[in-house]
This record gives C-alpha cells, sequence and structure tokens, in this order.
C-alpha cells in the first residue's frame, strides 16, 4: 500500500521514532523559524534506515537496519505522514 506503483518504491521506506504523549502518538515533519529557514521531512535523529528483499513471490521483507529502541514507530516512506505504526517492547 505504501509503495505503489508509479509512486514511492519499497526503498523509500523508513522507520521514524514516535514521541509518546499521553493519548497520541506523533512526529515533527517540519522546523523552521521566523527568517524563512527551514526543512522539511522526518528529522534524521529519530530516523532508522531498513534492508530490503524482495521475494520470489513478489513481497518484500523489511528489516530495520540497527535495533530499535523500546518505543513506538511508523513505517512509512520519506515524505508521507502516513505508514503503519508499531512497538518495540523490552
Amino acid at each position: 500500500m505504501l509503495c505503489q506503483p508509479g509512486a514511492s518504491q519499497p526503498n523509500d521506506l523508513i522507520v521514524v521514532q514516535l514521541d509518546e504523549k499521553s493519548d497520541h502518538r506523533e512526529s515533527r515533519m517540519a522546523t523552521g523559524n521566523m527568517f524563512g529557514a527551514g526543512r522539511g521531512g522526518f528529522d534524521p535523529k529519530r530516523t532508522v534506515t531498513v534492508t530490503i528483499v524482495k521475494k520470489d513471490d513478489g513481497s518484500w521483507d523489511v528489516s530495520p537496519a540497527q535495533d530499535l529502541k523500546p518505543g513506538e514507530y511508523l513505517l512509512t516512506t520519506g515524505m508521507s505522514p502516513q505508514g503503519f505504526d508499531f512497538g518495540v517492547t523490552k
């Protein structure tokens, strides 16, 4: 669903660590200041690249390139706030 033909490709996938709030999870996608300086996308300090392997049946195995700390995460493309959320426990 995240990687449809003509849109994102599986190599665009990333894992984003979410901030845990009392009743929801969130992540900032843009920063800026009053002088117009800013950037878009997820904070690189809060993202983990993934290793992607295409299987013979056409599906993909997606694994984080490093161990994830306990917390809440979002598997998404680098440009989309939509994806699949999951948690990691100790």
